[in-house]
């Protein structure tokens, strides 16, 4: 009898509980709701009877819902702009599905295809499409914890992904033409994408971002620069590949800046940031610290500059200027070293480094090969040799100067074709950095013995570790396979190293690299500090390559013309 009462008892809560759910509107539920263009009208939204438009599903949506999209072109405008609960929202394509929601028809009034200003909201395996007029392809407005997965952006007028006052964000695995932009954002991380043919930058963090990540991204062929850190702090920047195949551009890799002309910062910012493990190919300027000079007082100005910040291990190929700095009495506690710094004869160079200051800046242990510049070194505005630059600067002692003998083609992609070979100069020259733990790869770097550059020698991946997303061609960890080949290929021939190596004899170059006295009208992009500026740069061999190996792959976006968004990070369009 005792065990008949427990059962009458058990079923007896089970229908109360059942009764008490059916009270429980569906949605609280974090219920499921269903998209598809060529469904019939007067759908509900379930799997049966699906809606035929993402704004249809907004209705009844609450915080924890999953919404569904099946193949079609939706051209619409989604704004998800209040939603009750708690929980992430997803809108995602059903597998197998590729639905595409496209802003022909509404972005260029909105401003946006996409836009939400409700947090955790996630957007997963979709296209977003045709932002028109400047208009910004997803937005994450005043919105925490929004996640772009494995995603496509294209015929994007603005940027891709934007996180205006956002926070905790997320974008990987996804493949963008367009910029991917964070104002005034904290711990967002931009992780395995390509981001190309954007309007303005490729990836840009303003404002007074802090404790971000960008790891691991193919970032290449934007109009700007092509990663930007403008006001930034305590952020990583890590393992990406950046490459320019317009040998005629007059852009930068990795530019680092504080701009002034934010009204909710009170001074400039920058600092504690971390550069390494980047391969950067084929620009106007390799690495760069642009004084903006745009701060309403002097004194404010001159508190922008390299303020303990770490670039190390990083591989400069064949741009035009590998390495520069602007004044600033604001340099303190930077440490440059274990980078390699490399131009291959015939691509023109005009310098190696370019510091127009001495203060707070450690500058050591770096390869540095231009073949073509007997003077590669502009200190403080005078050419010199190595050997003369080390006696200026008190710098350089523990370089190294030689061809780096990399392991293919001094190109990319793939990256891999700038790993070093075994008989490599770079190989067990560097110092081993709290900064640096990994490779480009991701592999551990040693305790000692650490190599210069972004890759370890005899480095393997561990586990999947290609750069870009699945598919993007030529960089995933398949085709990056080659580390540590030992074929003794390089571009030239003659290592030698310490300061008294290296050549003499007069510069052909001006002590500022051909740029003259004009004052800065922006961003160092519009300068033409290096060779002039656009149209001036000789192809080179190497960008060729390049340029065929993505033709091949996709025909690529290639935007130009200025941008300007009211909710756009960097309102400010290119002046060259």
């Amino acid at each position: 009898m005792r065990h008949r009462s427990a059962r009458v008892a058990l079923v007896a809560f089970a229908a109360l509980v059942n009764g008490a759910l059916a009270l429980i509107p569906r949605a609280v539920l974090a219920a499921d709701w269903y998209v598809d263009s060529a469904g019939a009208s007067g759908g509900d939204g379930s799997k049966a009877k699906p809606f035929q438009t993402v704004g249809a599903a907004l209705v009844g949506l609450q915080r924890g819902d999953t919404v569904w999209l099946a193949t079609g072109t939706y051209d619409e405008v989604v704004n998800v702009a209040k939603l009750a609960g708690t929980g992430t929202t997803t809108f995602r394509a059903l597998p197998g599905t590729s639905p595409v929601i496209s802003g022909a028809s509404g972005s260029a009034a909105a401003g946006f295809v996409v836009q939400t200003s409700v947090p955790d909201v996630t957007f997963q395996d979709l296209t977003i499409a045709d932002a028109v007029g400047g208009a910004l392809g997803i937005q994450f407005y005043y919105a925490d914890g929004g996640q772009v997965l494995h995603c496509v952006t294209k015929n994007m007028s603005g940027n891709a992904v934007t996180f205006y006052y956002a926070n905790q964000g997320t974008v990987t695995d996804s493949t963008l033409q367009g910029n991917i932009g964070g104002r005034k954002t904290t711990g967002t991380v931009v992780d395995n994408n390509e981001v190309y043919g954007a309007s303005a930058e490729g990836i840009g963090l303003y404002d007074g971002s802090t404790n971000c990540t960008v790891s691991h991204n193919v970032i290449h062929d934007n109009y700007s620069v092509n990663l930007y850190l403008d006001s930034v702090s305590h952020s990583t920047y890590d393992g990406n590949l950046i490459y320019e195949t317009d040998p005629n551009n007059d852009l930068e890799g990795i530019e680092i800046a504080d701009e002034g002309h934010y009204s909710d910062l009170a001074a400039p910012v920058n600092a504690y940031n971390t550069i390494v493990n980047n391969v950067v190919v084929g620009h106007n300027l390799g690495i760069v610290f642009w004084y903006s000079g745009e701060w309403s007082t002097q004194a404010l100005n001159d508190q922008s500059g390299l303020r303990y910040d770490v670039i190390a291990n990083n591989t400069l190929v064949n741009n035009k200027g590998s390495l520069k700095w602007d004044a600033s009495p604001a340099h303190v506690g930077t440490t440059i070293e274990n980078n390699v710094l490399v131009s291959a004869a015939g691509t023109s160079p005009v310098y190696l480094l370019q510091a127009k200051s001495a203060n707070g800046i450690a500058l050591d242990h770096n390869l540095w090969f231009a073949p073509d510049l007997p003077q590669g070194f502009l200190w403080l505005g005078s050419g010199s040799d190595h050997p003369g630059f080390v006696k200026a600067s008190s710098q350089g002692a523990g370089d190294v100067l030689g061809d780096p003998l990399l392991a293919g083609p001094w190109a990319a992609p793939p990256a891999t074709n700038l790993a070093l070979t075994k008989t490599s100069p770079a190989v067990g020259a560097g110092v081993s950095l709290a900064a640096v733990t990994h490779d480009f790869l991701d592999a551990p770097r040693p305790a000692a013995g650490a190599d210069i550059g972004a890759f370890q020698y005899g480095a393997t991946a561990p586990g999947d570790s290609g750069v870009g997303p699945s598919g993007d061609g030529s960089v995933t960890a398949a085709n990056d396979a080659g580390v540590g080949i030992d074929d003794g290929a390089g571009a030239g021939a003659g290592v030698t190293t310490g300061p008294d190596a290296g050549s003499s004899g007069p510069s052909s170059q001006s002590p500022d690299g051909g740029s003259g006295s004009a004052p800065s009208s922006g961003c160092s992009c519009s300068q033409g500090e290096v060779g002039g500026g656009r149209g001036t740069a000789p192809a080179s061999g190497s960008i060729v390559a390049a340029a065929a190996c993505l033709i091949a792959r996709r025909a690529r976006l290639r935007l130009r013309g200025a941008w300007r968004n009211a909710s756009d990070p960097r309102s400010r369009p290119r002046t060259s």
